[in-house]
Protein backbone atom coordinates (compact mmCIF):
# COMPACT_ATOMS: atom_id res chain seq x y z
CA UNK A 1 0.00 0.00 0.00
CA UNK A 2 0.91 3.34 -0.57
CA UNK A 3 0.64 5.67 1.89
CA UNK A 4 0.16 9.73 0.78
CA UNK A 5 0.59 12.38 2.97
CA UNK A 6 -2.34 14.89 3.47
CA UNK A 7 -0.34 17.72 2.00
CA UNK A 8 1.19 15.77 -0.83
CA UNK A 9 -2.14 15.13 -1.89
CA UNK A 10 -3.16 18.48 -1.36
CA UNK A 11 -0.44 19.89 -3.43
CA UNK A 12 -0.92 17.32 -6.09
CA UNK A 13 -4.68 18.61 -5.94
CA UNK A 14 -3.46 22.09 -6.49
CA UNK A 15 -0.81 21.67 -9.23
CA UNK A 16 -3.65 19.93 -11.35
CA UNK A 17 -5.99 22.46 -10.74
CA UNK A 18 -3.09 25.35 -11.43
CA UNK A 19 -2.33 23.47 -14.53
CA UNK A 20 -6.20 23.46 -15.85
CA UNK A 21 -7.30 26.45 -14.86
CA UNK A 22 -3.92 28.41 -16.58
CA UNK A 23 -4.77 26.42 -19.52
CA UNK A 24 -8.37 27.11 -20.05
CA UNK A 25 -7.71 30.98 -18.82
CA UNK A 26 -4.52 31.40 -21.50
CA UNK A 27 -6.27 29.04 -24.55
CA UNK A 28 -9.90 28.22 -23.73
CA UNK A 29 -10.63 31.72 -22.54
CA UNK A 30 -9.08 33.94 -25.70
CA UNK A 31 -10.89 31.72 -27.72
CA UNK A 32 -14.25 31.92 -26.61
CA UNK A 33 -14.13 35.49 -26.92
CA UNK A 34 -13.11 35.96 -30.10
CA UNK A 35 -15.96 33.46 -31.31
CA UNK A 36 -18.49 35.69 -29.53
CA UNK A 37 -16.55 38.80 -31.16
CA UNK A 38 -16.48 37.64 -34.23
CA UNK A 39 -20.14 36.17 -34.36
CA UNK A 40 -21.29 40.02 -33.30
CA UNK A 41 -19.16 41.29 -36.36
CA UNK A 42 -19.91 39.05 -38.54
CA UNK A 43 -23.33 39.06 -38.42
CA UNK A 44 -23.31 42.72 -38.59
CA UNK A 45 -21.13 42.65 -41.60
CA UNK A 46 -23.07 39.68 -43.40
CA UNK A 47 -26.27 41.60 -43.24
CA UNK A 48 -25.10 44.73 -44.85
CA UNK A 49 -23.47 42.81 -47.31
CA UNK A 50 -26.98 41.51 -48.02
CA UNK A 51 -28.57 44.36 -48.32
CA UNK A 52 -25.65 45.84 -50.80
CA UNK A 53 -26.92 42.65 -52.86
CA UNK A 54 -30.44 43.35 -52.61
CA UNK A 55 -29.33 46.91 -53.94
CA UNK A 56 -28.42 45.38 -57.30
CA UNK A 57 -24.35 45.39 -56.83
CA UNK A 58 -22.86 41.95 -57.84
CA UNK A 59 -20.74 40.04 -54.83
CA UNK A 60 -16.97 42.31 -55.13
CA UNK A 61 -19.12 45.67 -55.16
CA UNK A 62 -20.98 44.24 -52.46
CA UNK A 63 -17.86 43.30 -50.02
CA UNK A 64 -16.00 46.43 -50.86
CA UNK A 65 -18.95 48.53 -49.76
CA UNK A 66 -19.64 46.57 -47.29
CA UNK A 67 -15.75 46.57 -45.76
CA UNK A 68 -15.58 50.51 -46.28
CA UNK A 69 -18.76 51.76 -44.32
CA UNK A 70 -17.88 48.95 -41.34
CA UNK A 71 -15.19 49.71 -39.10
CA UNK A 72 -13.97 46.42 -37.31
CA UNK A 73 -12.16 43.74 -36.87
CA UNK A 74 -13.85 41.24 -38.87
CA UNK A 75 -14.08 43.56 -41.81
CA UNK A 76 -10.23 44.25 -41.48
CA UNK A 77 -9.68 40.58 -41.57
CA UNK A 78 -12.01 40.25 -44.31
CA UNK A 79 -10.44 42.95 -46.44
CA UNK A 80 -7.56 40.50 -46.84
CA UNK A 81 -10.22 38.21 -48.94
CA UNK A 82 -10.98 41.13 -51.28
CA UNK A 83 -7.54 42.23 -51.88
CA UNK A 84 -6.75 38.46 -52.64
CA UNK A 85 -9.39 38.77 -55.17
CA UNK A 86 -8.28 41.47 -56.80
CA UNK A 87 -5.38 40.75 -57.23
CA UNK A 88 -6.24 37.41 -59.00
CA UNK A 89 -6.87 34.26 -56.61
CA UNK A 90 -10.88 33.38 -57.23
CA UNK A 91 -13.15 33.15 -54.44
CA UNK A 92 -13.03 30.23 -53.14
CA UNK A 93 -9.19 30.73 -53.28
CA UNK A 94 -8.97 33.91 -51.13
CA UNK A 95 -11.40 32.01 -48.53
CA UNK A 96 -9.58 29.49 -48.44
CA UNK A 97 -6.51 30.66 -47.86
CA UNK A 98 -8.28 33.16 -45.11
CA UNK A 99 -9.24 30.16 -43.62
CA UNK A 100 -6.44 28.72 -43.47
CA UNK A 101 -4.65 31.73 -42.14
CA UNK A 102 -7.61 31.82 -38.86
CA UNK A 103 -6.87 28.32 -38.04
CA UNK A 104 -2.79 29.10 -37.82
CA UNK A 105 -3.32 32.07 -36.25
CA UNK A 106 -5.99 30.00 -33.54
CA UNK A 107 -3.15 27.30 -33.75
CA UNK A 108 -0.31 29.68 -32.28
CA UNK A 109 -2.14 31.39 -29.70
Amino acid sequence: FIVFDRNLLLSLILTFAYYFLHTYIKYDYKISKRVVEVEKEASLFFEIMILSLKSGKNLLQAMESTINNINNNFSKDFSVVLDDIKYGKSLIEAINDYKDKCNKENYNT
